[in-house]
């Protein structure tokens, strides 16, 4: 989940230091971002020069994915923001997994379902675990009452 080994990733291929080590984390960079923990302010974005482009605001905070961040406030609420920082899917879920196929697992009063980019369930939270969110190659393989099942986008059962 923390990439801390960065010594060809926050240099450039002379060798020469491009992010400072003033950084406790930094994630993988993704879709021209690290997610990176400043201690004291917590978690912001960096592009690849090393500048801070989105503030360190956040109590955690994801790669990008499909042009957005999962990102959690500091009421331990997760949404989502556009690679401009602004808010596109409100701070409402207890966790979330990543955007894939144009769906994103969230958690919401203990189930998990999923939402699409404009925050609106897909399918409605029904679930105890997603295993694997596989939207982007058409299913996802989830968990209900001590059950395996592999669901297609629209929550239907494959197998």
């Amino acid at each position: 989940k923390l990439l801390y080994w960065f010594v060809s990733l926050i240099s450039n291929p002379e060798g020469e230091e491009i992010i400072p080590c003033a950084y406790r984390a930094i994630r993988a960079f993704k879709e021209g971002f690290y997610a990176a923990y400043l201690s004291g302010k917590g978690w912001g974005y960096l592009n690849w020069e090393g500048d801070v482009i989105i503030s360190h605001q956040y109590r955690d905070a994801y790669p990008f994915s499909e042009g957005l961040a999962a990102v959690e406030n500091q009421q331990r609420f997760w949404g989502f923001i556009d690679s401009q920082g602004k808010v596109q899917i409100n701070f409402l879920y207890e966790s979330v997994k990543d955007f894939k196929g144009g769906l994103a697992a969230v958690k919401s009063n203990d189930l998990w379902g999923f939402i699409n980019k404009n925050g609106q369930w897909i399918i409605k939270p029904q679930y105890n675990q997603v295993v694997e969110n596989n939207f982007d190659k058409g299913n996802a393989k989830v968990r209900k009452n001590g059950k395996t099942l592999i669901i297609d986008a629209s929550g239907f059962l494959i197998n």
